[in-house]
């Protein structure tokens, strides 16, 4: 599991409420309320910070005709994810372009590789597309 700033410092909230708790507890019931909600807060930043992107996969290769079109599909991880949102490029326009949903279009025949990255994360991933006469 890759872990960013913010899924680190969702882990060190949880610390520091693990020890409050450890505290609460020699002190007696009456911080239960307290630290019950302090453990609910932490808890429920610890799942938003899960759903940050952790990577991306698209086909490795692909093929389409000159003048014809293949759909790539971007995989986002987790699945759960709150921002799916991908870009698609292409590193040679005269073989083959790729609009902003994955679509490949060929151009002319040769092989050009389309990459799609992750607006969360800026996780990359990269797929061959040979483009045939």
């Amino acid at each position: 599991m890759i872990l960013n700033d913010l899924g680190y410092q969702k882990l060190q909230d949880l610390k520091r409420a693990l020890t409050i708790i450890e505290d609460g507890m020699e002190k007696g019931i009456e911080n239960a309320g307290l630290i019950r909600n302090f453990v609910t807060d932490v808890a429920n930043n610890l799942v938003a910070a899960f759903k940050l992107v952790t990577g991306v996969s698209i086909e490795a290769t692909a093929t389409v005709a000159v003048g014809a079109n293949v759909q790539l599909t971007a995989a986002i991880m987790p699945i759960t994810a709150e921002n799916q949102l991908v870009t698609f490029d292409t590193s040679d326009i005269t073989k083959a372009t790729v609009n902003a949903s994955g679509l490949v279009h060929g151009v002319a025949a040769g092989v050009a590789t389309i990459t799609v990255r992750t607006i969360d994360g800026d996780f990359t991933d990269t797929c061959t597309v040979t483009v045939t006469a």
